[in-house]
């Protein structure tokens, strides 16, 4: 049946290509959408089922495909994201962002917009066609319709799908030619795209469209927006046509509001101007005149300075209240505004930039020396009450794409991107084989220097002491003088080693960095800031233990030489702590700037990112608030604000953030920042569960980084690109990604990142069921993470190394290197890895058959969690695995109880493969004692989640199989529970400890078929299974024994039946010792077989009494311990519920 023929909403209810419909939501000229789910990424769709009559022939469908995954690479938060185009039986599907409001054209019918809402929907909307033309794209359907207003009041622009790509001249000519060429948004005869009324003049000529054509659509949509009617709409199309061509909007009348807001009228006469050429360029300068225009339309209780677009309104109720009072309901309410108003209120310092001063000695290394006199005279004047220094750093930034440009561009461009009024800049020349320096400082009144004074030494150093005072002074006349400079290097060597090390470090060149910083510190022993820099140097590349020397010997200087508030102390007090990972500690110093320094950003930014990596959200967003009102255009405050807005569930705002930081970027022309700008939005799709988003963000930003000749910076984008590859199930591409990295990672010295990286390779390896490479990824970073002397690094990879060894029964070395990870996780106080280490242990023990020490392990990693907030997330694990062992041991009801916290736990998280895992051993426990109905329904919850389908390595289907023949088994179908173990044998690897279940339980349903050579290979490949842990194997021992006596061969069987009775009772295992006692017992004439019935009756009693008692009667008939019992009937003469048992 073609689309054409299909009924509306036929879809409904099926899946295609990986898709689950859900309903028909809408329908159009190019076909019906439908709200759909993607069952691998687990997320909601929205769904676009294209008519197969929209497209020519198949070329005309591979153009259309191949534009719209182009214009799938547009990311912007008021733009709906091209997910992707994918063919179906259906047709060509295309999916997009599913989006949650109302579309704008319904809220028009309901009323009319204020015009403070029309403006900033259609600035809003401007931003949107800034990403879509930048991107090559025009929209060409700019309508209500394709507008939808989110639940958080802001604005996505729909159907990208449908946009066309802006072609050169001789493109177009070329595609003249090709008569397959088709636009697939006709709406009338002539092919012209888009719909009638909201077309542009030149559109209703037959003219092609370009980014204009698509701001005469916003113009007609803003004035429906403004007066709630249509400029030009008429009762037939062709009069429509007439109108835009011809008349003017809104036939010649005079909006009220226009009289009202004059700017609003020059907006929009520009917009709807007949003549492109009229219009604005471009949206950017549209965008740049609706924002001026907002501030006339706005309320007087709303602002505009939060972020260019939005409106943020603060309520005036703090009028008349006292300061004091304010500072108490503040720190109660939390609200940001307040926040950020109390940041603006504390002490204000002036702020100051240092340029680079003009390079006029003609040596080959002067520009170096004139950047490097400014970083010293800004590093002088840093920590003063009285003054605060912009960062080097940042300056460098801000002026990188502007060498070309007049001091004074240069001077207005830095006071536009930091919150500096005063400026010095200057000339840096030689003569003989002095150094001069010519200073000019430019106050807040303008452009012309208030102060000018000149210095002369032997060097920049020398310089760097004299200009900081002078300026000082000039800026803060009261001001005592900067105190001596212990963090300041005492030789030109030392400096020029230390700023280019410095520069290293930034662009991540840590190899360089640590040589050049070590040279430093060698040309200078006493130099404080020079082996801070190389503290940090050597911590990025891994070098934990050198790090942690550089950095105390830093501290050390500085504390001889300063009071303790001083914040360069302070300062490096929190990098040192950071390295040695003393958390509180490095909150507490970065907390103690903030509060002696209350208006320096890089203060509140730094706390922001400790917080963040403490896992406190919400106190992380002040702070980073805080920061961007300080310095509204700092990107490094925004990008830190954004992060945290994702993490605290705010992925709008977070995504607002970012394009600000973007923008920001963009007008600087620093391809790294706008490469950090992508890694943000890989960080912020991860959080929301697009990880194919992300992974292509993060290869975009390791492209631009490459470009920009910033290679040693790419590894890291590299990297997470490999990593989100892992997270895909993509192993083959992530292994690609990560080798190609690895090899500059090694060059440019970033070992941490080498060792991480392969760890995580070898631990998605482990879960796809690659066991060879992820043993492999494993050994190779902790070899690397061994030459670092650094415990921290190596931890993850050990622990990691650990569960696979245990998992594949090696159990010897995984012991060993579980006390290995303990020790190193209790010396670095690490609490969540000491967690990690003693819950491998615990599961060591169990292997082992050691129930009690086990059981014991596992309460006492309970224990430690609860001073472990971030630990919640993980104990689910840890309350399953205690289960399994209780259940072992006899206690059934505890066994259930933790089964069911641990299923609380993991839903809380959202950890549905985890909670898929732990329904299935929760039914396995429920069909050994004899609840089929809940086990059942445990099972069937599972299989309808989908999560089995999402599973790289396959196990989950696999133990749902084994769960249904199990469950058949304990009910006493034995045909039925033959075809699930028919199901689970075919899918089951032969090496995983999942084999020795399955084989056990194959074994069970050939005894009782009466299979015994069956019986009696199947209990020998479980013996024979290194992964099968030493309970599985005592029981398949006791089988082996059952088999053997079956067909005769009693003396072996008895052997075999009294070695797994006497280690099940040595284990504390009583259901097993049961089934060992009465597998003795059934291979005939045994000489104490009055002491083996009595210990397998001890054994029962325990089974019996570790059951609740509302179940213990279902479990007695429960097949297999039915089996024993009856047994042990025979053999005393009376039942199992009578006397003894």
């Amino acid at each position: 049946m073609s689309s054409g023929e299909r009924p509306a909403g036929a879809l409904t209810g099926k899946t295609l290509a990986g898709y689950r419909i859900l309903e028909l939501i809408g329908a159009g000229a190019m076909g019906e959408v439908y709200r759909a789910y993607h069952m691998r990424l687990r997320r909601t769709v929205a769904i676009k089922v294209l008519r197969d009559e929209e497209f020519a022939g198949y070329r005309s469908r591979q153009r259309f495909i191949r534009e719209v995954r182009l214009a799938s690479r547009i990311m912007h938060p008021y733009v709906t994201t091209v997910l992707d185009v994918v063919e179906s039986e259906a047709g060509t599907l295309l999916v997009q962002e599913y989006v949650d409001g109302r579309r704008l054209d319904a809220l028009l019918r309901e009323r009319k917009l204020s015009a403070e809402e029309a403006l900033r929907y259609a600035l809003e909307l401007c931003e949107a066609l800034c990403a879509v033309h930048d991107a090559g794209f025009v929209h060409r359907d700019i309508k209500p319709a394709n507008v939808m207003i989110t639940k958080s009041g802001h604005v996505k622009l729909l159907d990208l799908g449908i946009a066309r790509r802006i072609r050169p001249p001789a493109l177009r000519a070329v595609e003249a030619d090709d008569q397959t060429t088709i636009d697939p948004t006709l709406t009338e005869p002539g092919g012209q795209p888009g719909t009638v009324p909201y077309m542009s003049p030149e559109q209703a000529r037959g003219e092609p469209p370009d980014p204009r054509s698509d701001l005469f659509a916003l113009g007609v949509v803003l004035w429906e927006m403004l007066t709630g009617e249509h400029p030009f709409a008429r009762a037939s199309a062709h009069e429509t046509v007439a109108a835009i061509l011809t008349e003017p909007p809104g036939r010649g009348a005079v909006p009220r509001c226009f009289t009202e807001f004059p700017a609003v009228r020059v907006v929009l006469d520009r917009l709807l101007a007949k003549r492109r050429e009229d219009r604005y360029p471009d949206a950017r300068t549209a965008a740049a005149a609706l924002r001026g225009a907002l501030p006339a339309v706005t309320s007087p209780g709303t602002t505009s300075e939060g972020w260019p677009g939005t409106i943020r309104t603060r309520p005036v109720r703090w009028i008349g209240v006292s300061l004091a009072f304010l500072a108490v309901a503040l720190a109660a309410a939390g609200a940001w505004w307040w926040r950020e108003a109390a940041s603006r209120a504390g002490p204000q310092r002036p702020a100051l930039a240092v340029l680079p001063l003009a390079d006029r000695t003609g040596e080959p290394e002067g520009d170096l020396h004139a950047a490097m006199l400014a970083g010293l005279v800004t590093a002088d004047l840093g920590g003063l009450r009285s003054l605060r220094t912009i960062p080097h750093e940042r300056i460098l930034e801000i002026l990188a794409g502007a060498a070309d440009e007049p001091l004074a561009a240069k001077i207005e461009r830095v006071r536009r991107e930091t919150s500096a009024r005063w400026v010095a800049a200057g000339t840096l020349w030689r003569e003989g084989s002095s150094y001069f320096a010519t200073f000019d400082v430019y106050g807040p009144s303008g452009t012309e220097a208030e102060t000018t004074f000149r210095v002369g030494a032997g060097g920049v150093v020398g310089l760097a002491d004299q200009a900081g005072p002078r300026i000082l002074r000039a800026i803060v006349p009261e001001a005592a003088p900067p105190p001596p400079q212990p963090a300041r290097p005492a030789s030109d060597a030392a400096a020029q080693a230390a700023y280019e090390g410095a520069q290293a470090l930034r662009e991540m060149r840590l190899s360089r960095a640590i040589g050049r910083l070590e040279e430093s510190v060698r040309q200078d022993p006493e130099y404080a800031e020079g082996w801070l820099l190389l503290a940090r140097a050597l911590d990025e590349a891994g070098f934990g233990e050198r790090a942690r020397r550089a950095a105390r010997r830093a501290v050390r200087l500085l504390e001889e030489s300063r009071d303790g508030s001083d914040p360069r102390l302070v300062r490096a007090r929190a990098v040192a702590a950071r390295i040695e990972q003393r958390r509180e500690e490095e909150l507490e110093a970065w907390r103690a700037l903030v509060r002696d320094y209350p208006d320096d950003p890089e203060f509140h930014t730094e706390l922001a990112e400790a917080l963040l990596a403490d896992g406190r959200r919400e106190e992380a967003l002040a702070e980073a608030e805080r920061a961007v009102a300080i310095e509204p255009r700092s990107p490094r405050a925004l990008l830190a604000r954004a992060r945290a807005l994702a993490l605290t569930g705010d992925p709008e705002s977070a995504r607002r953030d970012l394009d600000r930081a973007e923008r920001i970027f963009r007008e600087l022309g620093s391809p790294a920042g706008q490469a950090a700008v992508r890694i943000g939005r890989g960080h912020l799709a991860r959080s929301e569960g697009d990880l194919a988003g992300a992974l292509e963000l993060y290869a975009e930003a390791a492209d631009l980084l490459r470009d920009a000749g910033l290679e040693a910076r790419a590894v890291q984008a590299d990297l997470e690109a490999g990593l989100m590859a892992l997270r895909l199930g993509r192993l083959d591409e992530a292994r690609r990604r990560i080798d190609a990295a690895i090899g500059p990672a090694h060059r440019f010295g970033t070992y941490r990142a080498i060792v991480h990286s392969r760890a995580s390779l070898g631990t998605y390896a482990f879960a796809a069921g690659d066991y060879g490479t992820a043993e492999r990824e494993l050994r190779a970073a902790l070899e690397t993470a061994a030459t670092l002397e650094n415990p921290a690094v190596a931890l993850d990879p050990l622990i990691n190394l650990t569960s696979l060894l245990l998992y594949l029964g090696r159990r010897a070395e995984a012991r060993s290197r579980a006390e290995e990870a303990l020790s190193a996780a209790r010396s670095l106080g690490h609490k969540p890895a000491e967690m990690r280490a003693l819950t491998l242990l615990a599961e060591t023990e169990l292997e082992e058959g050691h129930l009690q020490e086990g059981i014991a392990a596992e309460r006492e990693v309970l224990r430690l969690a609860a001073g472990v907030p971030e630990a919640r997330q993980t104990l689910g694990y840890t309350h399953s695995s205690l289960a399994l062992a209780l259940e072992a041991a006899g206690n059934v009801g505890e066994a259930l109880e933790e089964i069911d916290a641990a299923l609380a736990l993991d839903a809380e998280h959202g950890l549905s493969e985890d909670v898929a895992a732990t329904r299935i051993e929760k039914a396995l426990i429920l069909a050994r004692y004899g609840d089929a109905e809940s086990a059942r329904a445990e099972i069937d919850a599972v299989e309808a989640s989908g999560v089995a389908e999402q599973d790289p390595s396959g196990e989950l289907s696999v133990w749902i199989a084994h769960a249904r023949s199990v469950l058949a088994w304990s009910s006493g179908d034995l045909s039925e529970a033959e075809r699930q173990f028919r199901v689970a044998i075919e899918r089951s690897p032969t090496t995983l400890p999942l084999a020795g279940e399955v084989n056990r339980l194959g074994a069970r349903l050939a005894l009782a078929r009466g299979r015994y050579r069956e019986a009696e290979k199947l209990a020998r490949a479980v013996l024979e299974n290194p992964g099968a842990g030493a309970l599985v194997r005592n029981d398949a021992r006791t089988l082996l024994a059952r088999a053997l006596a079956a067909g005769g061969r009693m003396e072996e069987a008895q052997r075999l039946a009294r070695l797994s009775l006497e280690e099940a009772e040595r284990f504390g295992a009583p259901r097993l010792a049961a089934s060992a006692a009465a597998a003795l017992l059934e291979a005939g004439e045994v000489a104490d077989r009055q002491v083996v019935r009595e210990r397998g009756l001890r054994a029962l009693r325990r089974v019996l009494d570790g059951i609740p008692e509302d179940r213990r009667a279902a479990a007695a008939r429960q097949t297999e311990l039915a089996r024993v019992i009856e047994i042990l009937e025979r053999r005393t003469g009376r039942g199992a519920g009578e006397g003894d048992a």
